[in-house]
Formats: structure tokens, C-alpha cells, sequence
């Protein structure tokens, strides 16, 4: 159970990258597109850890999104932040950009839009859309279905794994693609 902290906004939440994970019942956005914004506090250098994922794990699910501190799944995003989309765990649309230094907060927006026939993930640091490593770019088709949400760890078969050392703060979830407007605004209330 993560620990309570002192969050960029508010009351935050400490996982220590062991055993800490939350995760929730499933939600159901039935629709092509969703984001997540959030706050975040990478609290060590890792390797390959979850901070946030729709699904018990993306790889094994047709509607998934994974958001991993530090990949290493190659195609150049090593070492970097990446956000990707499944579909069946054998195609996937990952992009990675880099890794802000760990001990700072920094505000992310992942944009993940099905209906668009290229890079269908995207990655907001700070309000804004850096450049972007394209790790592959598969036109995920469909919609998100019904899944559960995890956070600082991926949930599979049953008991948890790829724990995060995160902090996280003002989390949260979107059933459509926000505008870049409404992630500047999302990132100055917390400036």
C-alpha cells in the first residue's frame, strides 16, 4: 500500500517501488480515445517499471495502455519514459520521449487516440509536446473497452510486478482526447 506524501498539489501518494500498487475496478470509456494527466515524481533512476496502466497488462490485451519509467524495449527508447498502446500483444504504437531527472515533479499528459492513423500516442511534459521518439507507429484500431487501472506496478496473473518508485499526485482519467488548451491549463494549476 503506497504511503501518503507531500504531492505538487495537494496530498499526494509515495510508492516504493517493492510492493506498493493501487489499482481499481474497471472503468469503461467505450471510446477510441483517452488521457491521463498526472503529476509525477520518478523517485529513482529504474528500469523498465510502470507508473500507470490500463489493463492487468497491455501485452496481453487488444485495448491496453502501458506508461513505463525507463524502458528498455529498444527501437531508441531506452532509457526514456514511454506511453504505448496493444493491440492483441503482438502489435503495438509506442513513443518515448526523455526522461526528466529524478526528485523533481513534472506534469504528463498522455493523449492516446485510436482514431488516428499515426501517432496515436502522445506524451506532454510540462504543458507541453517535446519531440518525440517513434518507437513503432501500428495504427491501433477500435476502442478502449473495460479495464481496470493500476497504478506504480503492472497487475498479471494474479500478483504484481514492474513496481515503480514513483510519487503521483492529481491523477487523472479521460474518456476522449484533451486539447492542448486543456493540458496547459491542467499543467498551470499545478505551476
Amino acid at each position: 500500500m503506497p504511503s501518503k506524501a507531500i504531492g505538487k498539489i495537494g496530498q499526494g501518494l509515495q510508492f516504493d517501488g517493492t510492493d506498493d500498487y493501487l489499482g481499481t475496478t474497471n472503468i469503461n470509456p467505450n471510446s477510441s480515445a483517452i488521457s491521463l494527466s498526472f503529476w509525477m515524481n520518478i523517485s529513482q533512476a529504474q528500469s523498465s517499471k510502470i507508473a500507470l496502466e490500463v489493463s492487468p497488462n497491455f501485452n496481453n490485451v487488444t485495448d491496453g495502455l502501458a506508461i513505463t519509467v525507463s524502458d528498455s524495449v529498444g527501437g531508441g527508447c531506452n532509457g526514456q519514459l514511454t506511453a504505448g498502446i496493444s493491440t492483441n500483444g503482438i502489435t503495438y504504437s509506442s513513443f518515448c520521449i526523455t526522461q526528466p531527472a529524478a526528485g523533481a515533479w513534472h506534469h504528463y499528459v498522455i493523449v492516446a487516440d485510436k482514431s488516428k492513423t499515426s501517432s496515436e500516442v502522445q506524451i506532454y511534459l510540462n504543458g507541453v509536446l517535446p519531440t518525440q521518439i517513434v518507437n513503432n507507429d501500428g495504427n491501433q484500431a477500435g476502442t478502449f473497452g473495460s479495464q481496470p487501472l493500476f497504478f506504480a506496478a503492472r497487475y498479471n496473473g494474479g500478483s504484481p510486478g514492474n513496481q515503480a518508485a514513483i510519487k503521483l499526485d492529481d491523477t487523472r482519467y479521460y474518456n476522449r482526447a484533451l486539447s492542448t488548451d486543456e493540458i496547459k491549463r491542467l499543467y498551470n494549476m499545478g505551476k
